[in-house]
C-alpha cells in the first residue's frame, strides 16, 4: 500500500513511525517522498504539499480516473478537484470533499464521512 507525499512533507517522520509496522489490506505500507508530478507513480493516496498550490490542476490532470485519493491543506483545493482537503476553522481542524471527484476516481466514500465533510 503506497502513500505518496509530493512536495514539501508536513509530516516530519510522524508518517514514517505510524506506518512503520502497520499493514493495510494484508499489505505492508510504503511511504514514498517526492519532489516533481513526473515522479508520480502508482500511489494509493496521494498527499499534495501547499508547495504545489500552482500545479494543483497538472497533478489532478495526472491522476484523474484513476483510484488515488488525493489530499491537501490547501485553500481551494477541493473546488479545484482533491477529493479531500483540510483546513483550519474556529481552531479546529475540519475537512471538505470534492463530491464528483470521487465519482470519476471511483473510489467508494462512505455515507457517514460525506455526512461530517463539508461538500464542494
Amino acid at each position: 500500500f503506497i502513500i505518496t507525499v509530493l512536495g514539501e512533507n508536513p509530516f516530519d517522520s510522524k508518517l514514517d513511525e505510524f506506518y512503520s509496522n502497520t499493514m493495510i489490506k494484508d499489505r505492508k505500507v510504503r511511504i514514498n517522498y517526492i519532489s516533481t508530478i513526473e515522479e508520480l507513480n502508482s500511489c494509493h493516496i496521494l498527499f499534495v504539499s501547499d508547495s504545489f498550490k500552482n500545479k494543483v490542476e497538472d497533478i489532478l490532470n495526472a491522476t484523474r480516473n484513476h483510484p488515488i485519493l488525493t489530499i491537501g491543506e490547501t485553500k481551494g483545493f477541493a473546488k479545484k478537484g482533491v477529493l479531500i482537503n483540510f483546513y483550519i476553522e474556529q481552531n479546529k481542524i475540519r475537512f471538505e470533499m470534492n463530491k464528483n471527484s470521487f465519482k470519476d476516481s471511483g473510489l467508494k466514500v462512505s455515507h457517514l464521512l460525506l455526512k461530517i465533510a463539508k461538500i464542494v
